[in-house]
């Protein structure tokens, strides 16, 4: 009798250890790639290259390769359900004089399809010399 219990106790724990929770899919997957970009701003238009891709846990991905308005910088975004959202973040352009990029925005998916629509800053020792409204239609 002793026996049966301790094979049941047994096949209980391999059975349990087995589990995992499940956590279900990882919403970045569908956005990650290469995107080709036809992007227009107020101030100019660009075709070029991004890559979207998964960083760390959570609802984190960076924005690389040729970089939001072409500019080679790496941006951090937040992936929620379908929608993207690039919160306030600065780029060093110059060290002296302090001149940044600020970027912020936001873009949906559709398929293959991403739309971004952003805007960036050029602040000049803190003062805002410039501002750019950008869509960047992205397919893969």
């Amino acid at each position: 009798m002793k026996l049966q219990y301790l094979l049941l106790i047994m096949a209980l724990l391999i059975l349990y250890s087995g589990c995992k929770k499940d956590t279900g899919p990882d919403e970045r997957d569908a956005f990650t790639g290469r995107y080709e970009v036809d992007e227009y701003c107020d101030k100019d238009s660009a075709f070029y290259h991004i890559e979207i891709v998964k960083t760390g846990s959570g609802n984190k991905v960076e924005i690389r390769g040729d970089g939001l308005y072409e500019t080679g910088f790496v941006l951090e975004a937040l992936i929620t359900g379908r929608k993207l959202t690039i919160p306030i973040q600065q780029v060093e352009i110059s060290a002296v004089p302090h001149i940044y990029f600020e970027f912020s925005g936001s873009g949906s998916l559709s398929d293959n399809y991403l739309r971004i629509d952003y805007q960036v800053f050029t602040l000049d020792e803190g003062l805002i010399t410039s501002e750019d409204s950008c869509t960047a239609f992205c397919y893969m």
